[in-house]
């Protein structure tokens, strides 16, 4: 085969379009596949966390080798992962080898820092932990990387740049030791936790290898998804999560791992939360365009497209991630994104009728549960009264006062036929009404505490803000009033005015 065909095959596979969630989807079948295969032939049993760790050392080492080829060839970091797909099926290889043809019994280690230089220069031949099947890899991949390097360059010091960039990737994460800050396993509770412990540095440097990503090769889509994604409704998210895991008993008894457990949880659902905003504005674009002409897409910095094609990726990785918490984590993630895209996107698009805003509630709801429930089992029923009753409380609050939220989106949604309070009363009325939900949300934490104090300061936050957001409709009243009523019903609840919870 010509130089010339080889060339046109690698543009062909380039430019087929696959979007980035179907790229990643593939890249976690064949890592699965792998790390299933690895246990069959080496006869380990199957267990959650090894998997996840496991896993996300796959893609740490994955992201690294594909930032490090769009660095090298000049190319777009979504058209360089198709190719490191088409290829990825190399990654199954090791254990097939090892087992078959040169009859390992043992399954693989990493290796350690000691004489690493002396090993890097023989990829590891006859190191205890690596097998003859990882020097396959590793050989077969650099090869690769050269000549796709080399076809898409045509230098001979770039292909070779990219091939001992890829080699050293691949040394290096192996030898983890070399580059994460590792607690020793000797001590107290390390060795048991140790899988979490490393999935946790691998899910933070996968996601500094992400950033880093986007910000070389896709820099407006970063900026957009922050500019929209980062705000006081995605604190609120992770705040919904943070109570979940306070009232964790689970988290509570074993401080390490819980502790890595409860900020997962948290991550998790501020993934859920991007993954809602980036489809919610896609397809608010209309509506945004008379009401929040700020917006990253109302100003043009991405495309409507993008969002979506980045908020299904975020989504998979959301739900992917949850899966470490446990089955509950999982269906929980899974029924909160599957409401989130029938809330914002056709054909339901519920954002679109009156009472809507129950779904906001709603997903602050399962974000509570989220973290009540990461990485614990709930052997009796019913559930404890304090925290049932919280996730109540939260449902009722949210639903109620985010009814404010339509104030601002009057004459987009007016223009758009959505129903809300405001174009389905009017302002004047529909502003009543709102305030009126308001006044009763931020009246819910009197479900725990009914004390003189209790009522009459949440009564006089509730008041102070129906009556500031009937005459000014300003969102920031609300938002200020919401901070004032958790800040009280927290320090009541720790304790720190009148007695604990």
């Amino acid at each position: 085969m010509t130089v010339g065909a080889l060339r046109g095959i690698a543009f062909r596979i380039e430019g087929l379009g696959i979007p980035t969630w179907a790229l990643e989807a593939w890249f976690l079948t064949i890592i699965s596949v792998r790390e299933g295969v690895e246990q069959v032939l080496f006869g380990r049993p199957f267990g959650l966390h090894a998997y996840y760790h496991h896993a996300f050392f796959f893609l740490v080492t994955l992201a690294a080798g594909i930032l490090a080829l769009s660095l090298w060839t000049r190319t777009d970091i979504v058209r360089s992962a198709r190719i490191v797909a088409a290829g990825y099926i190399l990654v199954v290889l090791p254990p097939l080898l090892d087992r078959f043809l040169f009859r390992r019994a043992g399954g693989y280690e990493y290796a350690m820092p000691r004489d690493f230089l002396r090993r890097a220069a023989t990829f590891f031949w006859g190191a205890p932990g690596t097998g003859k099947g990882i020097f396959v890899e590793a050989v077969l991949l650099i090869v690769l990387a050269f000549v796709y390097a080399q076809l898409k360059t045509r230098s001979f010091w770039r292909s070779a740049g990219a091939a001992l960039t890829l080699y050293g990737i691949f040394a290096i994460g192996g030898t983890p030791r070399l580059f994460l800050p590792l607690p020793r396993m000797s001590a107290p509770g390390v060795h048991a936790a140790r899988h979490i412990v490393y999935f946790g540095f691998y899910l933070a440097l996968f996601s500094a290898l992400l950033a880093a990503a986007f910000l070389v090769r896709r820099r407006k889509l970063l900026r957009a998804a922050l500019r929209d994604g980062v705000s006081f409704r995605a604190a609120h998210f992770a705040l919904m999560a943070g109570t979940g895991v306070f009232f964790n008993a689970g988290i509570r008894a074993r401080p390490l791992p819980g502790w890595l457990f409860g900020a997962t949880a948290i991550i998790t659902a501020l993934l859920v939360w991007l993954a809602t905003v980036l489809w919610n504005n896609a397809h608010d674009i209309e509506i945004d365009r008379r009401s929040a002409p700020g917006r990253a897409l109302v100003l043009g910095w991405v495309s409507p497209g993008e969002y979506i094609r980045l908020g299904r990726a975020v989504a998979l990785f959301a739900l992917f991630v949850s899966g470490v918490l446990g089955a509950k984590a999982f269906m929980i993630v899974g029924l909160a994104l599957v409401s989130a895209h029938a809330y914002s996107a056709p054909p339901l698009r519920l954002r679109a009728r009156l009472g809507s805003n129950a779904f906001i509630g709603w997903g602050s709801f399962l974000m509570f549960y989220l973290g009540y429930f990461a990485w614990t089992t709930i052997g009796e029923w019913p559930l404890g009264r304090v925290p049932m009753t919280v996730s109540l409380v939260i449902f009722v609050a949210l639903s109620l006062a985010t009814v404010t939220k339509d104030a601002k989106d009057y004459e987009g949604d007016l223009e758009a036929g959505v129903r809300t309070v405001f174009t389905v009363f009017g302002r004047e009325m529909g502003g009543r009404l709102a305030a009126a939900g308001l006044f009763l949300s931020l009246l819910t934490p009197l479900a725990f505490f009914s004390g003189t104090a209790d009522v009459l300061v949440l009564s006089l936050i509730a008041l102070a803000a129906a009556v500031g957001f009937e005459r000014t409709r300003k969102l920031v009243i609300p938002f200020g009033a919401y901070g004032a009523a958790f800040a009280y019903a927290a320090a009541r609840a720790a304790g720190l005015i009148g007695g604990a919870l």
